[in-house]
């Protein structure tokens, strides 16, 4: 007997509004991802879309998207599916497109730690075995649960709708491998933020975003996290579910914006060129913030992405001209003033 077929004809009253309550849920997690996506399209028509193709820009659209797959599914499974192949069918396809797609949200993550921490070989190594510890654990529970999972008659179907994943409560693993990858991140993250404090105030805005989205987005996904595995474990079978769904998308557009807060910061600092004009001083006195590699990069020619071999550093660069506004000579390193003989 499927686990729908058991908590209708254990207590239907009781439990039909719980699996309304996933359905909810489900439609609340669409609603959301679909304003998420309008409202950051421009940024990422402005500051994805340019640059060339590469393996962080695959991910970055991947895990954009994909949650498109997951809530359109199981909006379909959950209110117009009553045929059980049918169910099934979705189902399967469901599974793999969940977990597949968690793990680009992680990748997100793994390739900003690799960035902070610029690519050291150890850290490499953490981040490997971090992926290895999310990717091999999800592939096998999905597939134990593909395995184990009974789907109802025609007749359940069409008074409950298709919610076999209130049978998956094995997936609790995932989650938890999940919890304890982003967990890693936010220790290196916090760490790193310790050990360079003194310096990240004249080195860089773009570490310190990178520092404050990751410590912000970890206590969002903790909270999330928490609460699904307290559903999952604790919640009468037809609510185990109702927070797998929101976690899926709020996952994937925190990771989202991770890396397009990361893109607007590096190309206003790269663009950030105050130049003061005075009659009459020539050469002028020039502020610039440059974003750099070996050589100098463009908004639009950012490398391959902020995680490719473009270094992440943003120095502060103050250019001063020897002859400054008022025509007095100035220290090529403090920039003050002296007379001279324009003063």
């Amino acid at each position: 007997m499927s686990g729908l077929e058991e908590i209708l004809r254990s207590n239907a009253d009781a439990n039909l509004p719980l699996l309304d309550m996933v359905k909810y849920a489900g439609v609340f997690s669409s609603t959301y991802l679909l304003l998420e996506i309008i409202s950051t399209l421009e940024d990422e028509v402005r500051l994805i879309w340019p640059s060339r193709w590469s393996i962080m820009k695959v991910i970055f659209l991947l895990n954009r998207y994909s949650p498109l797959i997951d809530s359109t599914l199981g909006l379909s499974m959950m209110l117009g599916t009553t045929n059980p192949r049918s169910c099934d069918f979705q189902f399967h396809i469901l599974i793999y497109t969940y977990t597949i797609g968690a793990f680009f949200s992680e990748a997100i993550l793994i390739a900003r730690t690799l960035a902070l921490y610029e690519f050291k070989p150890w850290i490499i190594c953490i981040m490997a075995a971090i992926a290895l510890e999310v990717i091999i654990p999800g592939l096998i529970m999905s597939h134990r649960i593909l395995s184990q999972i009974r789907y109802p008659s025609m007749a359940v179907l069409e008074v409950a709708g298709c919610v076999p994943s209130i049978d998956d409560g094995q997936s609790w693993v995932l989650y938890m491998c999940v919890l304890i990858s982003e967990t890693v991140v936010i220790a290196l993250t916090i760490y790193k933020m310790w050990h360079t404090s003194a310096e990240v105030n004249q080195r860089s805005l773009l570490v310190w975003t990178m520092y404050r989205d990751g410590s912000l987005y970890y206590v969002v996904l903790l909270v999330l996290s928490v609460v699904n595995l307290c559903f999952m474990l604790l919640a009468p079978k037809a609510a185990t579910s109702i927070i797998q769904m929101p976690l899926r998308v709020v996952h994937s557009t925190l990771c989202t914006r991770v890396l397009l807060n990361l893109r607007k910061v590096a190309a206003r600092l790269t663009d950030m060129t105050i130049t003061l004009d005075s009659p009459g001083a020539h050469p002028r006195s020039r502020l610039t913030f440059a974003y750099h590699d070996e050589g100098d990069a463009t908004a639009a020619d950012m490398d391959h992405d902020l995680y490719g071999d473009m270094d992440l550093g943003i120095d502060m660069e103050i250019e001063l001209d020897s002859v400054d506004v008022d025509g007095r000579d100035r220290d090529p390193e403090t920039g003050l003033g002296f007379p001279g003989d324009g003063g």
